[in-house]
C-alpha cells in the first residue's frame, strides 16, 4: 500500500491510486529553471531559491527546512501564482505537497502570503490553490484540492463560509466511480472532515447521496474504507445521524463480505 502524501496513516491509498503513481513522475523529472528567470516569469530570489532546493535529496531537503522552511514555502506558493507551463507547475505542486509530509511543517503556510502581481494584493497561503482548481490539467488540479484540503485542515487555518461552500461543492461534483482520482477527492475529504466547522457544508450538499451511489456499487475495498471513514466522521453530529441511516444496508454488505481488517473496523 502507498500512503497519499503528507495523510495520516489510516488515509492509505492503494498502489493503483493515479495521483500517487503520478506524482513518483513529476517529482523525477528535472525542470530548467534558468529559462524562467530569463524571461521575468519568475523573481531572481525565488529562482535562487527554488533552483537551489530542487536539487537537494530528501533528507537534504529535511534539512533545510528546518533553517529556511519559510523561505522554500513563500518561494513555492509564489511560483503556483507565476507559472502557467503544467510540466512545471506539476513539479511545484509536488514539492509543495512534500513538503506537507510533516504536519510541522504546516507553520510555514500560516505565516505566508502569495505575490499576485505588481501593485496587487498579496493573496492567502490557500488562495493560489483554490485558484488551480479552474485549470484544466487533472493532475494539477486534484493535487491543488489535496494541497488545499491540507493547508485549511492540518494547522489554523480555515476556510471561509463562501469558499467553503464552494469547495464542498466542487467536490461533490468529482465524487463519480469514473473518477481516477477519486481517492484523492475522499482523501481530501477525509482530511477535511475532521475539522467539526467543515461537517455541516458537507451534510447539506448531495455529498452523501453521491457516497451512497458510490458505495452500492462494486467499488475497491479501499473506497469502500474511504467512504465509511467520512461518514464515521459525519456521525459524530447527532443531529446528522438519521440522513446516515441509509448507509445501513450497503455497509452491513460490506462488512459481510469485508476481507481487509481496517475496512472491518472502521
Amino acid at each position: 500500500m502507498t500512503l497519499v502524501q503528507g495523510l495520516d496513516t489510516d488515509v492509505v491509498i492503494g498502489v493503483t491510486d493515479t495521483l500517487t503513481e503520478r506524482s513518483a513522475i513529476v517529482r523525477d523529472e528535472a525542470v530548467m529553471w534558468q529559462p524562467l528567470l530569463r524571461s521575468a516569469v519568475i523573481k531572481e530570489h525565488d529562482y535562487s531559491v527554488v533552483a537551489s532546493y530542487d536539487q537537494m535529496s530528501s533528507e537534504q531537503k529535511a534539512a533545510h527546512l528546518k533553517k529556511d522552511g519559510l523561505n522554500v514555502v513563500r518561494t513555492l506558493v509564489n511560483l503556483t501564482v507565476s507559472i502557467s507551463n503544467e510540466k512545471i507547475l506539476s513539479h511545484v505542486l509536488v514539492m509543495v505537497n512534500d513538503i506537507l509530509m510533516d504536519k510541522e511543517n504546516i507553520r510555514f503556510f500560516e505565516e505566508v502570503e502569495a505575490e499576485e502581481g505588481e501593485g496587487e494584493k498579496s493573496l492567502s497561503s490557500w488562495e493560489p490553490f483554490l485558484n488551480l482548481l479552474n485549470r484544466t490539467d487533472v493532475f494539477i488540479v486534484n493535487m491543488s484540492s489535496l494541497i488545499l484540503a491540507k493547508v485549511i485542515s492540518t494547522g489554523d487555518i480555515r476556510l471561509d463560509g463562501k469558499n467553503l461552500t464552494w469547495f464542498v461543492n466542487w467536490q461533490t461534483g468529482q465524487l463519480l466511480q469514473s473518477n481516477v482520482y477519486l481517492h484523492t477527492i475522499l482523501a481530501s475529504q477525509q482530511i477535511m472532515l475532521r475539522v467539526p466547522e467543515y461537517r455541516q457544508p458537507f451534510f447539506e450538499s448531495t455529498c452523501l447521496d453521491k457516497m451512497l451511489n458510490i458505495l452500492s456499487t462494486r467499488i475497491s475495498f479501499q473506497l469502500q474504507y474511504q467512504i465509511v471513514f467520512c461518514l464515521w466522521l459525519l456521525s459524530f453530529r447527532a443531529s446528522y445521524c438519521a440522513k446516515l441511516l441509509a448507509f445501513i444496508k450497503p455497509t452491513a454488505e460490506i462488512l459481510r463480505q469485508a476481507v481487509k481488517e481496517k475496512v472491518i473496523r472502521i
